[in-house]
């Protein structure tokens, strides 16, 4: 029988349920997260305790292949993603009342692949992978025919503030495993999942909150405007000058609480 993988500590799914905060009200309310490609779990720690302290049920699952190693993430597709999020959001629904759904790139895109298909009141899309920016791009599902993998410049930043539960080596661990590598086959799902999306978004009646970032190298500016064009729910879009690409953990901490303060006033109202 075949091992299963290790599953890093800040990889490991995140629950955090309303109840047990001690008041005997529970909330009727859940917010499922979503992380982003060659992500994991703990990408989303702030934005779930925040959400968590303002009364929320919070709901993180590990999507397939993610937060263990390169070989396991290769050897998943769009397919366990997508059903990965599926399963987490009908789970859900069993329980809560209403379930809204946030994610984090690759994690925008799940999150609105779930509004296609189910009555999602409302969303938060935290550098929503829709509109990209990164040159080469579309080159890649062509060269995956003929390559594995090709290495990439990963370096460790010091500046970057962890609000999980983690080993000490976690991040140099999943750097060299997922960070240093395209992972070409996969990309080439992500760009698939991603023109499925588009196809449906005039589908979408969800209320959406998109959050992009003026220093992201990879999500373009323009994200909410152009998703807002697309959908026939309600969108607002906020763009922080200062913000990478990773908002839920920016190094630029006006730009983190900021995003945090806007995704609760979304959810709230």
């Amino acid at each position: 029988m075949q091992k299963e993988p290790f599953v890093r500590r800040c990889a490991l799914p995140i629950t955090l349920r309303s109840e047990e905060l001690g008041n005997g009200k529970g909330s009727r309310k859940a917010v499922l997260g979503l992380h982003g490609f060659a992500g994991y779990p703990g990408e989303l720690s702030l934005p779930a305790s925040v959400l968590f302290k303002a009364g929320y049920s919070v709901f993180i699952p590990r999507l397939p292949g993610h937060g263990t190693n390169g070989e396991d993430f290769n050897s998943t597709t769009q397919h366990d993603w997508i059903r990965r999020s599926v399963d987490a959001y009908e789970e859900l629904k069993t329980e809560y009342d209403q379930v809204y759904v946030m994610g984090h790139s690759m994690g925008g895109i799940l999150a609105l692949l779930l509004a296609e298909s189910f009555s999602v009141e409302k969303l938060v899309l935290f550098a929503p992978a829709v509109c990209i920016s990164a040159k080469g791009v579309s080159l890649l599902p062509l060269i995956s025919c003929f390559r594995r993998r090709m290495p990439i410049k990963w370096e460790q930043d010091e500046n970057v503030v962890f609000f999980d539960e983690r080993d000490s080596d976690d991040d140099q661990f999943l750097g060299k495993e997922y960070w240093s590598w395209m992972y070409l086959k996969r990309v080439r799902n992500l760009l698939q999942m991603r023109r499925n999306c588009i196809k449906n978004l005039k589908k979408l009646s969800a209320s959406t909150l998109v959050i992009t970032g003026g220093k992201d190298p990879s999500i373009s500016e323009s994200s909410g405007a152009w998703i807002g064009d697309r959908i026939q729910g309600v969108l607002r879009s906020v763009h922080l000058p200062e913000a990478g690409h990773l908002i839920p953990y920016d190094t630029h901490e006006e730009s983190r609480l900021k995003a945090m303060d806007e995704m609760i006033h979304w959810f709230d109202t």
